[in-house]
């Protein structure tokens, strides 16, 4: 009988191992001399938490510096220094400002790799301006601004922020930052932008993370019908303006001032054109029309808001495009569809909210 052939057994290669990137190196440490003047304003000071939190510094590396005690309203005083002073035991610490940025730019990197990460990075670059100086703006250039898209992608990181945000959000997140209200501390809000790049890069990164809480906005409004068209007329009578009959305003306790919003009679008539919609064109129809609902909040009530001291985005706005909402008593909303009859109805019409 024929022998049997035996069978060759493959040796299995293993995996290749996936090549990390390489990093690229950090500045080379350089002479005290040479160094950059600060950015910080003369006399800023900052407390003892801060700078651990910003700079990433302790209490052995600030032996030596001067500081004031101040009441805090704990057991222990509060510490707070020159930032200047701690800035500059940072660089020291790190071989040269090129290097200590270089050193928060690959901790901004694995803050943000982390999974479910939402928080800005704390970044001290972001407190002050990027230019180190303050120019004066003259009455001309405040009439006549500069082309806004010139300012939105003055350097290369914030052009290829523009590449990663849905054009919409770009837009709106820009043109809310140019309306912050408050310069930074230290800084007269005549004679400096109110957002640096700096600033305006770490906001438009949180925008990255506020992108993902939206649906797809559709890229053509819906064709108008007489059901979108009387939708379409009843956005036209939204009020604006806090004398509006339709438009209710209320005193704040805290330093903010007013809050405005649509009366109970105007939104009823809102939610009276928006279940038209849907009887008229289902659930497609709605997820349609509902941006331009959001879009008329926006522009008559509150626009996004980049909030400074918290490193976050604010959207009141949004309700609107949220599906059925469940009413919670501890919970704010824009969209009062818990208050009225016609309002529950239109939110028991909606798919379930699922942001």
């Amino acid at each position: 009988m024929p022998k049997e052939t035996p069978q060759k057994t493959s040796k299995q290669r293993s995996p290749a191992k996936r090549k990390e990137p390489k990093q690229p190196p950090p500045p080379p440490k350089t002479d005290e001399s040479t160094w950059r003047q600060s950015r910080v304003p003369l006399g800023k000071t900052i407390c003892a938490t801060d700078i651990s939190t910003l700079y990433r510094l302790h209490a052995d590396d600030l032996r030596g510096l001067t500081y004031v005690e101040k009441p805090s309203g704990k057991i222990r005083d509060m510490k707070e220094y020159q930032e200047r002073d701690v800035e500059r035991v940072a660089w020291k610490k790190h071989g040269s400002p090129e290097r200590f940025e270089a050193h928060l730019d690959k901790l901004e990197k694995q803050w943000n790799a982390r999974p479910g990460q939402t928080k800005a990075f704390p970044d001290p670059r972001l407190r002050w301006s990027a230019t180190g100086t303050v120019t004066i703006i003259s009455s001309t250039s405040l009439l006549e601004p500069e082309n806004p898209e010139e300012r939105w992608t003055a350097n290369a990181h914030l052009r290829h922020i523009k590449t990663l945000l849905p054009p919409w959000l770009w837009r709106a997140c820009n043109t809310a930052l140019d309306k912050t209200e408050d310069p930074p501390d230290g800084f007269d809000d005549v004679l400096m932008p109110r957002v640096a790049n700096w600033e305006r890069e770490a906001a438009l990164k949180g925008a990255r993370r506020l992108a993902g809480t939206y649906p797809v906005r559709p890229a053509v409004p819906h064709v108008p019908t007489p059901a979108v068209e009387r939708l379409r007329e009843v956005l036209e009578q939204a009020p604006k303006d806090k004398k509006d009959k339709d438009m209710e305003v209320w005193e704040n306790d805290s330093a903010e001032g007013s809050s405005r919003n649509w009366s109970e009679r105007y939104e009823a008539q809102l939610f009276a054109a928006l279940i038209e919609v849907i009887e008229a064109h289902g659930v497609a129809g709605w997820e349609s029309v509902r941006w331009e609902v959001y879009d008329k909040y926006r522009d008559c009530l509150v626009d996004l808001k980049w909030n400074r001291q918290e490193s976050r985005w604010y959207d009141d706005a949004a309700d609107w495009l949220y599906g059925r909402l469940v009413h919670r008593p501890d919970t704010a909303s824009s969209r009062h569809c818990h208050c009225s009859d016609i309002g529950r109805q239109y939110n028991a019409m909606l798919p379930i909210c699922r942001i």
